[in-house]
């Protein structure tokens, strides 16, 4: 047994193992050739479970949507440093809907998409994790 072991993770780092797992999903499906829209998706849910877990860990509620903007001006109100993922949390968030559900007209993404998607969910899980390290 390791040190710690026999400690209950608190609610906040079950989120964001959530998240992790969410993004090794993402990054195993994109390098073994798998769907992009898929890959795009987890790329949001890492984001959305993220934020939420952020929440979670400053006792912030918040409301049971999948709106990433909306999530990240909760967090920006507990801390202004997560303004800079602005336009990352817009350009992610088009893939929750587009990729959960089918549209008449099938949307097909580009490599770009999905590199820029793995790129921003990458980074804002890594500075929620710094954000909550001790």
């Amino acid at each position: 047994m390791k040190p710690h072991d026999d400690i209950r993770p608190t609610a906040a780092h079950r989120w964001i193992e959530k998240a992790q797992r969410h993004y090794a999903t993402a990054m195993l499906n994109h390098h073994h050739g798998g769907y992009r829209d898929t890959t795009c998706y987890f790329a949001h849910q890492t984001v959305e479970i993220g934020l939420k877990g952020f929440l979670v860990a400053k006792d912030i509620r918040f409301p049971r949507v999948h709106v990433l903007p909306q999530l990240l001006t909760l967090c920006v109100r507990a801390d202004d440093d997560f303004r800079q993922f602005g336009d990352g949390c817009v350009a992610l968030n088009r893939y929750y809907i587009e990729e959960k559900y089918p549209l008449d007209t099938p949307v097909d993404h580009t490599e770009q998409d999905v590199e820029e998607a793995l790129k921003i969910s990458g980074e804002i899980l890594d500075f929620i994790k710094k954000k909550l390290s001790p």
